[in-house]
This record gives structure tokens, C-alpha cells and sequence, in this order.
């Protein structure tokens, strides 16, 4: 069963072959894979915040100035 073998450096493993600290190395490893295809999906996020919030405040200050010019 393919859910059963584990390639590691193009060899594979099969999963009840394992000792307890072997399955206990691939979850982290696993839990580690998870978490950083989360903190990608967080970071594209609040990059795309950011750059929205600078865009906005941009655009606030040009507003502002030309108001100052058109005052003047």
C-alpha cells in the first residue's frame, strides 16, 4: 500500500517498519511542513495588507496635498 511506504532520499521505508522515534521524527517533520505551508499562506496574507494599507495611505497623502495646492 503506498500510505504505508515512506521515501526518504529517494529510498523507500515501509511505515510499520519504523521504531517509535523514526514515527516520531516524520510527524514532526510533517507537523513542520504544515506549519510552514500555513505561515506562507499567512505571510501572502499580511503582505497583501500591507501593501494595501501603504497604497491607501499614499493616495490620502497626494489627496491632502493637492488640496493644499488648490488652496494656495
Amino acid at each position: 500500500m503506498a500510505d504505508n511506504v515512506i521515501m526518504i532520499n529517494g529510498k523507500e521505508y515501509e511505515a510499520e517498519s519504523l521504531d517509535d522515534q523514526q514515527k516520531y521524527f516524520i510527524r514532526q517533520i510533517q507537523s513542520c511542513q504544515a506549519k510552514a505551508e500555513h505561515l506562507a499562506f499567512e505571510h501572502s496574507q499580511v503582505t497583501t495588507a500591507q501593501n494595501a494599507y501603504t497604497k491607501a495611505l499614499i493616495e490620502l497623502l497626494e489627496t491632502e496635498a493637492e488640496e493644499e495646492v488648490e488652496a494656495v
